[in-house]
């Protein structure tokens, strides 16, 4: 064997070589040994090698990092939470995506520190305490406020939060619907529907008809609100709708012709609901507010 020839990734991941494999993540010279090691140390799974993996989220190379943050996801250990949060800002999409999934994988340790991270205040005194409960250091929690807390940040806490699917996060994911970044309100929307529990549904139908979304000039909110609910097709957010259709103000505010997001957003959500429970719902089908 050569001298100083690269590390030999697959006979250190047969014989379960955590060290060699920790060690092959500083391998300079060839980032598709880093990336080896990373993988194998992934499908190995032992949290012997968080610590070095997290270190090495700082990795010059983004293919590196993003598998650095998939095996931290297959790992599950709750201590890569903080550090694939910060890693949420990579400038690379396909890390930030990496961290999502991970921190969707590590699950129930993430919820909380994802919870402050989504509702970003840390500069309030009860949002800071109810970080370091969360398990945010206090060197963390003054990293996230003199960096403040990103929009890519929030948006993928948000992503994170639907994957894990704990219905804790259903309040703060709808405040989020009221922010001012579009695609914050998109993520949440998207994350409440995969929680889906009764309160999702019903919140996401106040989001069709609730003034308070007018600031959505586009009515993205409301329409993915609309398509969300008939993706679940649950048979809880049958009443909701029909409650929301014998409101006059609603029918009347439907037949509006620069409303016509009104319309859309009834129509796409009634039509998944008549395929599902045709019985129950088409004997509403005159509140409809174009009938």
């Amino acid at each position: 064997m050569p001298l100083f020839s690269p590390p030999n990734i697959e006979q250190m991941k047969a014989k379960r070589d955590i060290t060699g494999l920790i060690k092959a993540l500083g391998y300079q010279k060839d980032k598709s040994v880093r990336m080896s090691a990373t993988m194998a140390l992934g499908q190995i799974g032992d949290a012997r090698a968080v610590d070095s993996l997290i270190a090495a989220l700082k990795d010059e190379n983004s293919n590196v990092r993003g598998n650095i943050a998939d095996a931290l996801g297959k790992i599950g250990d709750k201590r890569a939470v903080v550090p694939l949060i910060f890693a949420l800002k990579d400038k690379d999409y396909g890390v930030r995506r990496a961290a999502v999934d991970a921190l969707g994988k590590i699950g129930q340790p993430a919820v909380e520190p994802l919870l402050v991270i989504l509702r970003g205040n840390l500069k309030d005194g009860m949002e800071h305490a109810r970080a370091m409960q969360a398990g945010i250091s206090l060197w963390d929690c003054r990293r996230f406020s003199l960096r403040l807390i990103t929009k890519d940040i929030r948006i993928g806490a948000a992503e994170a939060l639907g994957h894990i699917g704990d219905p804790r996060a259903v309040e703060s994911l709808f405040a989020a619907l009221k922010n001012k970044w579009e695609g914050l309100r998109r993520a949440s929307i998207e994350a409440l529907g995969k929680i889906g529990d009764s309160r999702a549904i019903v919140l996401l139908i106040t989001v069709l008809t609730d003034k308070e979304y007018d600031m959505d000039k586009e009515c993205d909110t409301r329409v993915a609100a609309a398509r969300i609910l008939g993706e679940i097709g649950n048979a809880q957010a049958v009443e909701p709708l029909i409650f929301a259709l014998k409101n006059d103000g609603i029918r009347k505010c439907a037949r509006l012709p620069q409303n016509h997001w009104v319309r859309l957003a009834i129509y796409e959500l009634w039509n998944r609901l008549l395929l599902l429970y045709r019985t129950r719902c088409s004997m509403y089908v005159g509140l409809l507010p174009w009938h």
